[in-house]
């Protein structure tokens, strides 16, 4: 035995944990290739237009609309004085509340330009969830869809906000539930009580840009201009302060490893803005580049999205796991000659990100497009890509791995004490960045438990680190199943499971079990048309993973819960199947 000092405590350290401190740790540093750019966001539109001011910029094809990037910036510096001209100032946060479209992404860019923080929300989200974000953030300002789905916005926002009908049209209020809350802007071409138009708000800014011009001026890069919401699995979303600095670099990084400096690209973005995929890798990494974006429909939609890619001739995919399996079934509802067309039309690339694509998956887009498939992992709170993959990767790296450290990036792989674990072992991931968030929004206990002091980003994430800077996502922290004391990793069942024809998507779960503390549960989506019992699913197992990793309870679904940005929500699954076994 040996005495060691580890900061200012003394403890005994065996032979054993001498050999683990001199195993070479689980660290990796990628320095870049080139420097960071010290730009905002408004700044980055002013130098795209500078260099491709007639290229095509967004293609809404649900609206019938296209904006070239000169057009665009037309429409942004009108809009950023307008939202000056009607009382928002720098540092003010505005949210923004609805589906995808033209005028979601102008609106993100003129609060950018004037330095407003605009703060993303899922449209989706009912009353209690809205007024949790409003003031969470302490908005000053929400731009919002007057109707989503079947849900009516303006009554919900006239309930939140009483005063609304005590005020005429174009009107700053006060609100006793909401006391920074003044300005309401819809996405409506009809006048209400108690909001502005966007329309309104353009003509409030037309013919004056002398503060917008000062204001430009003051804005640094690593002022904050964005507030996203993670999509946390469980309890209230935290709210992630990002600066321009952070995003504006990560996705240029993120274009490169995607080879948009190589060629012109037209993006196919069926995933939505208010998520960190959207608004960061969507919008800014097409402006980083001159790329264009079509928005095939207000929300996701597979026979849409294949439309989109045919009339637009797409050359660049993003989506999800789930997105993708959708959009290959609705390929396959096409014509023999129109899918032979699609596969040669050229579209280049898919970025994936939520979760890594299944080796069928993979083969599946392949074989439907062409094309390669590269995976993004990180998190929103590290700007969000820490890791990608390469165009070089071999199959087995595309298969298994999310890719390799990103540029500008350090990563380690820690212990539950925060101590780096032997490479290729398991561990904690955490992330240092040039793209991290500068805090929790409002929750100084959160960004303690996330960011250490030292500037680490802890992820929650149970992770592999291989020496030439490629990982795998192993779990969740949390999701680690303890049966009868037997750790229990459920992506290893998935990865098994998921090697069935029959299996769309698969996730497995813990339940609660009163003589093993946990037990291990499965719910299954089939493809359409196919079968699979129970027995033949326990079948399946045997002999492939260790008996006490067979899921006993086993459940057929049409879908899974989902949180904003596409996660699966297990906690969810657990407790739905909970419930139907009596063990709530």
């Amino acid at each position: 035995m040996t005495t060691q000092l580890i900061g200012s405590a003394r403890r005994i350290i065996s032979l054993t944990e001498l050999r683990y401190f001199s195993s070479k740790p689980s660290y990796f540093h990628n320095p870049g290739t080139e420097p960071l750019k010290q730009i905002t966001v408004g700044q980055l539109l002013d130098k795209a237009v500078e260099k491709w001011p007639d290229k095509p910029f967004l293609f809404s094809k649900h609206q019938k609309v296209s904006l070239t990037y000169s057009e665009t910036k037309s429409q942004v510096d009108v809009l950023a004085q307008g939202l000056l001209e009607i009382g928002l100032s720098p540092g003010d946060h505005l949210g923004i509340w609805g589906v995808n479209s033209n005028e979601w992404v102008l609106t993100l860019l003129a609060a950018a330009k004037v330095g407003i923080v605009s703060v993303n929300m899922n449209p989706a989200y009912e009353p209690p969830e809205a007024k949790f974000c409003i003031r969470k953030t302490n908005m000053k300002g929400l731009v919002f869809d007057v109707k989503f789905r079947e849900k009516n916005l303006y009554e919900v926002m006239s309930k939140l906000v009483p005063e609304m009908s005590q005020c005429k049209p174009c009107t700053p209020f006060r609100s006793k539930e909401f006391p920074d809350l003044t300005h309401l802007i819809t996405f409506s071409d009809q006048t209400m009580d108690g909001t502005y138009r966007l329309e309104d708000v353009y003509k409030a800014g037309k013919g004056k840009e002398g503060r917008r011009l000062v204001v430009e001026k003051l804005i640094e890069p690593e002022d904050a201009w964005n507030i996203q919401f993670t999509s946390g699995t469980t309890g209230n979303p935290k709210a992630a302060l990002m600066s321009h600095f952070a995003n504006v670099n990560n996705a240029y990084f993120v274009g490169k490893g995607m080879r948009f400096n190589l060629k012109n690209h037209v993006i196919l973005c069926q995933v939505p803005f208010f998520h960190v995929f959207g608004s960061c890798i969507g919008v800014l990494g097409a402006m980083n580049y001159g790329a264009a974006l079509v928005l095939p429909g207000p929300l996701y939609n597979p026979k849409e999205s294949v439309e989109a890619v045919i009339e637009y001739k797409c050359t660049a995919l993003y989506g999800t796991p789930t997105m993708y399996i959708d959009l290959c079934a609705a390929v396959e509802k096409l014509t023999a000659e129109e899918q032979e067309g699609l596969k040669h039309q050229g579209v280049d690339v898919a970025l994936t990100a939520g979760a890594l694509c299944s080796p069928g998956l993979v083969q599946k887009l392949l074989d439907t497009f062409g094309l390669q498939v590269i995976s993004l992992y990180g998190m929103t709170e590290v700007g969000p890509c820490a890791f990608l993959s390469q165009f070089t990767d071999t199959p087995e790296q595309i298969l298994t791995t999310v890719g390799s450290v990103n540029e500008t990036i350090q990563i380690k792989v820690v212990d539950n004490e925060g101590r780096m674990v032997p490479m290729g072992q398991p561990g904690e991931v955490w992330f240092k960045s040039y793209a991290s968030l500068i805090r929790y929004w409002d929750d100084v206990e959160k960004t303690k438990e996330t960011i250490t002091e030292t500037r680490w980003i802890r992820s929650g994430d149970r992770f592999i680190l291989t020496e030439d800077g490629y990982g795998k996502v192993v779990g969740r922290v949390k999701d680690l199943i303890i049966r009868g004391g037997e750790n229990i990793a459920p992506k290893e069942i998935e990865e098994h499971l998921e090697k069935h024809p029959a299996v769309r998507e698969v996730h497995v779960y813990a339940v609660s079990d009163e003589r093993l503390g946990e037990d291990v549960a499965v719910s299954v989506r089939l493809k359409e048309g196919a079968t699979w019992s129970e027995q033949e699913l326990e079948e399946f197992c045997k002999g492939q993973i260790a008996f006490f990793k067979i899921p006993k309870y086993v459940e057929f679904v049409e879908d899974f819960p989902k949180t904003a940005s596409g996660k699966i929500q297990k906690y969810k699954l657990r407790e739905m199947l909970e419930k139907k076994l009596g063990k709530e």
